[in-house]
């Protein structure tokens, strides 16, 4: 049996309280969406530490599973994080990658599968 550290008090609290409660979220968001930080934390901002984190994480466009594995955080617990800070200006969303790879691209896989 393992011994609870106080050196990682984060992973004590409940999914609610990082969320600040919230639940009902505006944008819809995948695991795959790209989100990148509108803005720099500033010290006149009244953020949550995980949400200081996340604007850090996002300085360059990152995947929310990206975030979330960032965080040791559930994804789902993520996405209404991300959501909540999308919400608010200070995350922006880009598309989810596509799904379906495109014709050119798989043109230039096959010409360098022929390559070798």
């Amino acid at each position: 049996m393992t011994a609870v550290s106080d050196a990682d008090p984060g992973r004590l609290l409940r999914p609610f309280v990082l969320t600040a409660g919230a639940g009902d979220t505006t944008p819809v968001l995948d695991l795959a969406s790209m989100v990148v930080a509108a803005r720099e934390p500033g010290e006149e901002d009244e953020l949550r530490p995980e949400q200081a984190t996340v604007l850090r994480l996002c300085a360059t466009p990152r995947s929310i599973a990206e975030v979330a594995s960032a965080l040791a955080a559930p994804p789902s617990l993520t996405r209404l994080l991300v959501s909540d800070m999308v919400a608010a200006g200070a995350l922006r969303v880009g598309a989810p990658p596509d799904a379906e790879p495109t014709d050119s691209m798989l043109q230039a896989v096959l010409e360098g599968l022929r390559a070798l």
